[in-house]
């Protein structure tokens, strides 16, 4: 196995395994990683495709997609009939200045962030995010 050069972007203790566990059981995850691989071999329309599958299991998918992403893992796989989660690596240079913003879907130029700018007490603007005691 070839080591990693980069640490990973977000340092955390928990894996995505343990968020699989949490939010689907074993039924689940089976129907998860059977579904994930015939998507990833056949390719086809999304659209098309997520009608076969459950809702209640869309909705756990997505819950764990969300919070795989806010810790650093991305683009599931099926390896071995199990689900595996890509890292996301950073720059050694970076690796203290991560924060909640990072690696956030929302954006502040298309408006869906929910932090604000707010002037500080010397007249300064600054940018409060939404996950600030602040906001």
């Amino acid at each position: 196995m070839k080591l990693q050069s980069l640490p990973p972007m977000v340092q955390t203790d928990k894996r995505p395994q343990d968020i699989l566990n949490e939010n689907m059981n074993f039924v689940e995850r089976e129907a998860y990683a059977k579904y994930l691989g015939e998507f990833r071999k056949n390719k086809p329309d999304w659209n098309l495709f997520r009608t076969k599958l459950p809702e209640s299991l869309l909705e756990k998918i997505k819950k764990v997609m969300h919070e795989c992403k806010k810790i650093g893992y991305i683009a599931p796989v099926v390896i071995n009939n199990e689900v595996v989660f890509r890292k996301i690596m950073g720059q050694k240079r970076n690796y203290q200045n991560t924060d909640k913003c990072t690696l956030c879907s929302n954006s502040f130029i298309d408006g869906t962030c929910m932090g604000k700018s707010k002037y500080n007490k010397q007249n300064q603007r600054v940018f409060e995010p939404c996950w600030s005691e602040q906001a």
